[in-house]
């Protein structure tokens, strides 16, 4: 039996330990979330949002490690820059919630509020105006293939060119 080369013997002891690293972060990610993005109150949210701004709606799940990807990576950052993002109202509603108060300002089941938009799987973000109607294409998913910082992107910015284009938004 040849003798391991030590180099590589030390490369693959710190490919392991990374490995083992991600994977122990990775696992505690999903349950940490510190509300700032939930919602009981879409009525409330939306009357909130500037006429030509955009409701972003972030539908997820407790456990599930895109959600907490979508809300740490893409989602939170818009909030540390609020003046640049002034025309934003970011929120999220779990689709294993409570019932919430709704566009309309009557109360429903999550499933009900999923149901209108076509919601199926978690994560699921939209950009709404102010009233509910869409303003682009929902992003459906995780990111598998390191497109996702591209998708967003470019979804927030059509969302933001058409709210901008409206005369105006009475519901």
């Amino acid at each position: 039996m040849p003798r391991s080369n030590p180099a590589i013997r030390r490369i693959s002891t710190a490919i392991c330990a990374l490995l083992i690293g991600f994977g122990s972060a990775s696992a505690a990610e999903p349950g940490r979330n510190d509300g700032r993005l939930l919602t009981a109150d879409l009525h409330a949210d939306a009357a909130a949002v500037p006429i030509d701004g955009v409701l972003v709606l972030l539908f997820s799940l407790p456990d599930c490690h895109w959600c907490h990807a979508v809300r740490s990576g893409y989602l939170l950052p818009l909030l540390r820059e609020p003046a640049a993002n002034a025309d934003l109202r970011i929120r999220e509603l779990r689709l294993s919630g409570e019932p919430v108060i709704d566009l309309d300002g009557e109360h429903r089941d999550i499933d009900t509020i999923a149901a209108r938009w076509s919601v199926k799987a978690a994560p699921t973000v939209l950009f709404l105006d102010r009233c509910g109607g869409e303003l682009a294409e929902p992003l459906v998913g995780g990111d598998v293939a390191g497109f996702y910082a591209a998708y967003f992107d470019r979804a927030l910015a059509a969302a933001r060119a058409r709210a901008a284009a409206r005369d105006s938004t009475i519901c």
